[in-house]
């Protein structure tokens, strides 16, 4: 009986302390991941697969006129507003086109409405379709001015 205790206690050890270990190391991934999606120059939004916003950059709360934490959760279509200036261009809604893809996709010359009514021209915007290191599908979005 002794014996059959001490190796179990012996099993639950090794498994919270391999448990911790794996989450220290998905901690310290999410963090380094964090501080290069925050270090482009370019904005960056991320979201979960429902299009729900999980984490922009500094450049992107600039040029979208939205904070993170307003931005969390919303729609990416509610924050990241965009429209063809040649209307001819596109039929529809460039953010459903873009997410409609399912791989990187460029938009070409696109117009970004921030918050506050700003316009400004984008080159590019481009959804990248990703498995984090947690292993959750995400997306990514990538628009350069």
């Amino acid at each position: 009986m002794y014996l059959n205790r001490t190796v179990l206690f012996l099993i639950l050890s090794l498994l919270v302390s391999t448990r911790r270990r794996a989450e220290r190391r998905l901690r310290a991934q999410r963090e380094w991941l964090e501080v290069t999606l925050s270090s482009i120059g370019d904005g960056v939004i991320a979201t979960d697969l429902k299009g729900r916003i999980s984490f922009m950059n500094p450049v992107a709360e600039v040029l979208t006129g939205w904070a993170m934490s307003q931005a969390s959760g919303n729609a990416l279509g509610k924050v990241f507003k965009i429209f063809h200036e040649d209307p001819s261009h596109l039929s529809g809604d460039p953010i459903l086109k873009i997410v409609g893809e399912g791989t990187a996709t460029d938009s070409g010359t696109v117009v970004l409405s921030s918050r506050d009514g700003t316009n400004r021209r984008s080159n590019t915007a481009a959804l990248l379709f990703v498995t984090v290191p947690a292993g959750r599908p995400g997306q990514f979005l990538y628009f350069g001015m």
